[in-house]
């Protein structure tokens, strides 16, 4: 019996000690900009565990169908605007209100083929 019992404490004291040196080792780490943690680290293994990959969906990611870029206004007129995406193409897109759309300033474009699906304006 008494061997069963030091068997035991001996385990125990070996998870007590793995889980300070896990600890060490992240509180160590975070202080560098990109941290890495060991794989043997107890508390990466206990987060790797609890993650479960999310299924993707029947309609999948929903940027996956559109080109995602930079643009601005070159010009505007009653019901159209003109944008001229970083890659140097010009977009013509109708627009419900032009007023909206300001000259100046950067615009995200959402391509879908060769229209413009949406603008949102950059701020920085």
């Amino acid at each position: 019996m008494k061997i069963i019992g030091k068997v035991i404490t001996g385990i125990c004291v070996l998870f007590l000690l793995w889980a300070f040196f896990s600890w060490v080792d992240v509180v160590s780490d975070n202080c560098s900009p990109n941290p890495q943690h060991s794989d043997l680290n107890l508390f990466v293994l206990m987060t790797e565990s609890a993650k479960e990959e999310e299924p993707q969906g029947a309609c999948g990611d929903p940027l996956s169908v559109f080109d995602v870029t930079t643009g601005y206004i070159q010009q505007k007129d009653d019901n159209k605007v003109w944008f001229v995406a970083e890659n140097g193409n010009t977009y013509v897109t109708e627009v419900g209100n032009v007023k909206n759309f300001a000259l100046e300033g950067y615009y995200t474009l959402m391509l879908d083929g060769d229209q413009v699906a949406k603008a949102f304006v950059e701020v920085w």
